[in-house]
């Protein structure tokens, strides 16, 4: 009767029927007509979604400006749910974790949960709680209908499922149910009150004690920053980092208390994130994945991984990690076990999509993706929409961030690389693109590399984060071995990353990563101060050949190597058939050949090489004057960490393990040592003089808080002098910003379309 006057009740719930003298009225139609008295609609323009959370419409959820009838439906099949099996369909912690499960969940067909349910009602609920408008009954009549038909049937229950009950029972249900939901479709209006206005968006300082400060970077795997604080799901506590006497570990801070707690025996921890139901902390101590309880006691072991980059704590209560520096993603059963990779996908600091099905993350170029855990899709994301992988090269207009994530307002959250935090509306049921990216945050503190943002939001929109520089960003400078170090002030601050400096020491090409878009390599000149971006070249693996006036670059279809000229990329030579691996400064050039790995000059081109009969297991090698030696990065097992190696590249090919602290970007100094990066510290190796002999012990050359990077983040110039990035303070705080119903000034900020 109410949709037949075009008014929608938009708050169909139990509270809502009432039993007058054994008849079910409906109640309380405040709601609709506060928004028709408002002009059809501007009440929900600001993102408000009026109606309770359980019992409320996926377009609801998403503050749709227009609910239809089909909304109603909807709230009246989770009623009729509920009074079937004892619960509504989708449950949480918060309501914002209710509607994240309304917007991207499945509910358990009534039949799972009660076999006895006859199978025509239970096809009739779940038409009822399709997630589409067009997919459900046109009109409450046609649920009636339904629910007094014993025929009646929609879709498909899962495999293994229950099915039908007794025909005694259907008979019995079919005289109750239909002129139960008739008369509850009766319309009576018992009282109007307006609608509630939303939260207001509140901030305040949330002190740490100076015991107790949040240490932006821990001891993580390569001395990269990481996130170190996190929120549980319903908003009520604060996971984070912070230096203790001997190591960093773990303290959590309830928010309606104002101490702080330690939790013992988690040393070394990094990335903390919450388990769904906010009663464990996950989080990494060197190469393991561990879980300690929220109120303290013994952490758990769950697995050795290679080098950690991020994990995320599933609705099915597995875990989803980021290993490899990110090259792949695995699953660890929160119990514990060993690592199960998910062929094809990569990414770092990977979080679901709402459900379990879809994550978001990001790629080590930055770029946003989204990824099915099903079928191993992987996109991009336009204005447009997803952007799957084999189109990702041809599309311009990509998104780029770092740190993404899903919120339960509809939006993606993600930081750009100067600490602004952008929302996109986006819905993740329908993984549709709803509006344009809008700027709702800065001032955050972003690490470097992958650029992690010390933030975190739950699911009821409260929102913890930490004011910082942005830590990606770094300078160039020259150190010598005494300590003595000049900063190259002619070029900006930028978040660069793998180098490669020139024979002659005068110039460098540089991979950098800007604040929003694709990588880009520029070449500096360091003597002049001229900065120039290079064009037509892959931002990986550009650099100098041995002349010092012409850069190289591979290409893998057909197998070659391009020689261009530095000044004019438009002079081009290409070396057909072998791929440029590594150059020495007296023109010998390691090369990857069809015959497997070789030694080859630079002058002539087509010098006959000399292939290596040697196992080679490894990356970043660099090749020694003459080329008799290659230093290399690999790992010992998959769980450790990247060690050196030492390969003679003549026989008997000896084959030496020279980092016992483990160790990666070899490079040679103009003094024939393999110089190689241990974390902070800068470590020197003297090859063997003759074969039986083996390699001097590694020695320090240096330490210092040197930024480290996708690629190789030093080089050696021909005076001795190193090339280095420079990082900025590490830092630490004893003060966070905490936000409530932040979710509100997002929508605010960026609405959908």
């Amino acid at each position: 009767a109410a949709h037949e006057q075009g008014v929608i009740h938009r708050d169909i719930k139990p509270a809502n029927i009432l039993l007058s003298r054994g008849r079910p009225l409906v109640a309380d139609f405040g709601i609709a007509l506060a928004v028709t008295t408002a002009g059809g609609g501007r009440l929900t323009e600001t993102g408000l979604s009026m109606g309770t959370p359980y019992y409320m419409s996926p377009e609801q959820a998403s503050a749709d400006r227009r609910p239809s009838a089909a909304s109603d439906v909807y709230s009246l099949g989770c009623v009729l749910y509920e009074m079937l099996v004892g619960e509504p369909p989708f449950a949480g912690s918060s309501a914002q974790a209710v509607l994240a499960k309304i917007l991207t969940g499945e509910a358990p067909a009534p039949s799972v949960v009660r076999p006895s349910i006859p199978p025509n009602v239970d096809a009739a609920i779940r038409k009822a709680l399709e997630k589409l408008p067009a997919d459900r009954f046109p009109s409450a009549q046609d649920f009636v209908r339904a629910l007094a038909d014993p025929g009646f049937q929609h879709g498909a229950l899962a495999t293994g499922a229950p099915r039908a009950s007794t025909r005694a029972s259907a008979r019995g249900w079919r005289g109750a149910i239909p002129w139960a939901l008739a008369a509850v479709l009766g319309v009576a209006l018992l009282i109007q009150v307006g609608p509630t206005p939303p939260e207001r968006v509140r901030r305040a300082d949330l002190v740490l004690p100076d015991t107790a400060m949040l240490a932006f970077v821990g001891e993580t795997p390569l001395g990269v920053g990481l996130p170190a604080l996190a929120v549980s799901p319903d908003g009520g506590t604060v996971a984070y980092v912070a230096q203790g006497s001997s190591s960093v570990q773990l303290y959590v801070r309830r928010l309606d208390q104002l101490d702080v707690m330690a939790l013992p025996g988690t040393d070394g921890a990094y990335a903390p994130f919450f388990s769904p139901d906010g009663e464990w902390v996950g989080y990494f101590s060197g190469a393991e994945l561990k879980k300690v309880r929220v109120t303290g006691g013994a952490p758990l072991t769950l697995a050795q991984l290679q080098l950690p980059y991020g994990a995320a704590w599933s609705p099915d209560d597995r875990i989803l990690v980021s290993v490899q520096e990110g090259d792949r993603l695995a699953w660890v059963a929160s119990g514990g076990g060993s690592p199960v990779p998910i062929d094809g996908l990569s990414g770092v600091l990977p979080q679901f999509l709402g459900s379990g099905d879809w994550v978001i993350s990001a790629g080590r170029d930055r770029r946003l993706i989204v990824m099915s855990l099903e079928t191993g899709e992987m996109f991009g994301i336009n204005r447009q929409g997803l952007v799957p992988e084999s189109e990702v090269a041809e599309t311009s207009d990509l998104f780029y961030g770092s740190n993404p994530r899903y919120l339960a307002s509809g939006h993606i959250l993600y930081l750009s690389g100067d600490g602004v935090v952008f929302a996109l509306p986006f819905d993740g049921a329908r993984l549709e693109v709803r509006g344009t990216p809008e700027a709702v945050l800065d001032g955050v503190r972003q690490e470097g590399v992958w650029g992690a943002g010390q933030l975190g939001v739950a699911d009821d929109g409260t929102l913890v984060y930490a004011r910082g520089e942005n830590a990606g960003l770094t300078r160039l400078v020259w150190r010598d071995r005494s300590g003595a170090v000049d900063t190259l002030s002619a070029f900006p601050a930028a978040q660069y990353g793998a180098l490669d400096l020139s024979p002659d020491g005068s110039r460098l090409v540089v991979r950098v990563l800007p604040a929003a878009g694709p990588a880009e390599v520029w070449h500096l000149d360091l003597v002049q101060g001229v900065r120039s971006v290079l064009g037509g070249v892959p931002t990986r693996g550009v650099q100098w050949w041995p002349d010092g006036r012409r850069l190289a670059f591979s290409l893998s279809d057909p197998v070659a190597t391009v020689v261009m000229d530095a000044a004019n990329s438009g002079a081009r030579d290409t070396i057909p058939g072998w791929a440029l691996v590594e150059t020495a400064a007296d023109g010998t050039l390691l090369v990857a050949s069809p015959s497997g790995l070789a030694i080859r000059t630079a002058n002539p081109p087509d010098a006959p090489p000399r292939v290596l009969d040697a196992e080679f297991d490894g990356w970043g090698a660099a090749v020694s004057a003459r080329g008799q030696w290659i230093g290399f990065t690999s790992e010992v097992t998959e769980e450790a960490g990247y060690e050196i190696y030492l390969l003679r590249a003549e026989p008997p090919y000896d084959l030496f393990h020279v980092s016992p602290g483990g160790g990666e970007e070899p490079v040679w100094s103009p003094e024939g040592e393999l110089v190689y990066r241990e974390g902070q510290r800068w470590m020197a190796v003297t090859p063997p003089a003759s074969p039986g002999s083996r390699p001097g012990p590694p020695r320090v050359l240096f330490e210092g808080p040197y930024q480290n990077v996708l690629g190789r983040s030093h080089d050696i110039g021909p005076d001795g002098r190193h090339l280095l990035l420079a990082e900025p303070s590490r830092g630490s705080t004893s003060q966070l910003v905490l936000v409530t119903n932040f979710f509100e000034e997002v929508r605010r900020l960026a609405p959908s379309n």
